[in-house]
């Protein structure tokens, strides 16, 4: 693609930024992406954004922001254009075969990492581009992490992700829905994380057209009204957590009391937690007779 457009070439940033605002808020968040994208280009911080916002950026330079621009406009996760998303204080590759991480799973490595005591063995289930599993075994670099996906170009890239990273991570393409997954598994784990498909088919006419088109179904939902997982989870988990061993996972905001619900029915202790917008958002579950 060329600039034909002269109205972007010779600009200043500040001039570019206004005039691609002007052409473009309707259809983007301004506030939150076109800033972003034209720093991610220039390779400046949003400091050096308002301090050299005289600058006049090279054509080809206007034009990749232009590109990036048209193609956010277009409806596609700006995560995807670029390539890349910011997790737990890193930068992870991402693409069309994961789901883009979010902020509040963030909140689940917090409480992984606040649960973790001594050399602790962790198991990352779905762990698709591999953001948990790195992020703790980055801040816990003591701990044994493993990490399953059913799909081998989510492995792909979670191993470069930990490569990048410098990740010390053992990754496997497994189906945590099959109960010889579990049978098969060796020594058990001290805590078993798990961020999985949550949303139930019925509920995908209230969702963006962004995630329906770009993101992955199998990352997105599942069945029972969104709780398969939770239901094999709660039935197989305990098989290989270790004695005292912790299961954390992230729910759906609506689905916090029928997950619970579902892990008590099934003999465990369960604690509900909120994001830092109030919802239902993590459960920690250990089983009865077992100090949580």
């Amino acid at each position: 693609m060329r600039l034909h457009d002269h109205k972007y070439l010779g600009r200043s940033l500040e001039q570019l930024y206004l005039q691609l605002k002007n052409d473009f808020s309707s259809v983007i968040q301004v506030d939150s992406d076109l800033r972003y994208i034209m720093c991610k280009v220039l390779g400046i911080s949003s400091t050096e954004f308002v301090t050299k916002s005289h600058m006049i950026p090279h054509p080809q330079y206007a034009e990749d922001i232009l590109r990036i621009v048209m193609k956010r406009s277009s409806g596609e996760p700006l995560a995807y254009i670029l390539g890349s998303q910011h997790f737990y204080g890193l930068e992870f590759q991402v693409g069309p075969e994961v789901l883009i991480p979010r902020p509040e799973t963030e909140l689940l490595v917090e409480m992984a990492l606040d649960s973790m005591t001594g050399s602790s063995r962790v198991l990352d289930v779905g762990t698709g581009s591999g953001c948990i599993a790195i992020s703790v075994k980055k801040n816990r670099p003591d701990a044994t992490v493993e990490a399953w996906d059913i799909c081998d170009k989510a492995l792909n890239l979670a191993t470069r992700n930990a490569r990048h990273h410098s990740a010390e991570v053992e990754f496997a393409q497994k189906d945590a829905l099959q109960d010889a997954t579990w049978q098969s598994t060796g020594e058990g784990f001290d805590l078993i994380l798990c961020n999985p498909p949550y949303i139930a088919r019925e509920e995908a006419d209230q969702m963006s057209r962004e995630v329906l088109d770009h993101e992955p179904d199998l990352a997105l939902f599942a069945g029972d009204n969104g709780l398969c997982f939770y239901e094999k989870l709660a039935n197989r988990a305990s098989w290989k957590l270790k004695s005292h061993g912790k299961l954390i996972c992230e729910i759906g905001y609506l689905q916090g009391q029928s997950v619970r619900e579902l892990f008590l029915s099934l003999g465990w202790q369960v604690k509900l937690f909120q994001d830092y917008s109030g919802r239902d958002r993590i459960i920690i579950a250990e089983r009865t007779g077992m100090e949580l």
